[in-house]
């Protein structure tokens, strides 16, 4: 298994390759680049990086991991433990700090656009290295098919997907109940005595969805906190 049980592929990748000296740190030599154009400019990014840096935990680094780049650090909040992939990546804290990753000198980072928000500062982590985009909105597989495309990597991210899909016909092929069960996905907050209710179009719903199951109807129940007394 590649690490992939979650999201992580649609906006194409068209990408020329060249060799350029690049004008920041990570390319003091020329360098192979490749050039690229996605949703956040045109711009070159290291054909073959070897110092790779994941904002998010969850998004970003599993993405890169199933590409089986070289990440050397990720923030947002230590790796989950079900990411089934051995990676020496320091955990950089969130949010994460400008300073910090520029000391680590990485040649690419990978950053989920949140609107440039504090904890997923991908404009100014553009001052430091290039800085590949994924939107959250769009699901796991056409985020890595965007990344793989960039990156020219589609092989990697083709024998990933396969991994995947093998993994998940084995799960649905023991539990065929799933399909015939409306499944609703929670998350427990102890501290707070709630629970989170998580619907159509997250990250739980897509999983379920890749298992042959469906999930609770926004219109049934709202997505969001929900206290133990009113869950029934």
């Amino acid at each position: 298994m590649s690490g992939l049980n979650r999201r992580m592929f649609t906006l194409g990748a068209g990408a020329a390759l060249v060799t350029l000296p690049a004008a920041r740190a990570w390319a003091q030599s020329p360098v192979e680049t490749r050039s690229i154009s996605n949703w956040i400019g045109d711009y070159d990014i290291p054909a073959n990086p070897q110092r790779v840096i994941a904002i998010d935990e969850r998004i970003d680094l599993e993405t890169a991991l199933a590409l089986k780049l070289p990440v050397i650090g990720y923030s947002h909040a230590p790796m989950n433990p079900w990411v089934a992939v051995e990676t020496d990546a320091e955990f950089i804290g969130a949010p994460p700090n400008i300073e910090q990753i520029l000391g680590m000198e990485p040649d690419l980072i990978l950053c989920s656009d949140w609107g440039d928000s504090e904890g997923w500062p991908l404009q100014r982590l553009r001052s430091v290295a290039p800085v590949l985009p994924l939107d959250a909105s769009i699901g796991w597989r056409a985020n890595l098919e965007n990344i793989s495309g960039w990156l020219g990597m589609e092989g990697r991210a083709d024998a990933a997907v396969a991994d995947f899909d093998a993994y998940v016909a084995g799960i649905r092929a023991r539990h065929e109940s799933i399909a015939k069960s409306k499944v609703i996905a929670l998350h427990y907050l102890p501290g707070e005595g709630e629970m989170k209710i998580r619907g159509q179009g997250s990250n739980h719903a897509d999983v379920l969805k890749d298992l042959g199951g469906h999930t609770i109807d926004p219109s049934i129940i709202e997505e969001g906190n929900v206290s133990m007394e009113l869950l029934p």
